[in-house]
């Protein structure tokens, strides 16, 4: 019974990707117009989480991937008092300071980079942008937190599984 029971649920889960389209979701307040593949994309990581499951963003460079994140985390911040993780190779960090100061400026920001990193202060930000480099480093300290998301941008970068960094991611 049990299984026939979570057997059932899973292939509603999996059924219902093929319902996405005429899903409605309201789109948060961003101060951005979201374009119809960035609307699919949303209601994508937004059926996504609803199921609590993990996925892959994979778009081609330049097709916003970043406005769509920011869309989700403006779904949930900044009532959410659980802060996420968005780890990034270094070139980053400003572009994503930047994009959430332009398109969701209602969301905190800490970045958890350099010598002076104070990860008790970082938490208390919506979102906390770290590098690759600096997860593998911290990974001590960050293996022992609860995010609500944790973001890979440039997933690459763990590609190789005997890696120190993928093995920290």
């Amino acid at each position: 019974k049990v299984a026939a029971d979570s057997f059932k649920k899973s292939r509603a889960i999996f059924a219902g990707f093929n319902d996405l389209q005429k899903k409605k979701y309201r789109l948060p307040k961003i101060k951005a117009k979201l374009r119809p593949y960035q609307k699919a994309g949303f209601k994508w990581l937004k059926y996504l989480n609803e199921n609590k499951l993990g996925g892959c963003l994979a778009d081609d460079m330049g097709l916003g991937k970043t406005l769509q994140t920011i869309a989700i985390f403006a779904t949930i911040y900044p009532s959410e008092k659980q802060p996420s993780l968005v780890v990034m190779p270094r070139s980053l960090l400003f572009n994503w300071r930047a994009e959430i100061k332009k398109f969701a400026p209602q969301i905190t920001t800490h970045t958890h980079y350099g010598q002076q990193r104070d990860f008790a202060k970082a938490k208390k930000a919506n979102l906390i942008f770290t590098t690759y480099a600096t997860m593998r480093n911290d990974i001590e300290i960050l293996q022992k937190e609860e995010f609500k998301y944790i973001v890979l941008d440039e997933s690459q970068n763990i590609k190789n599984i005997q890696a120190q960094t993928t093995k920290a991611a």
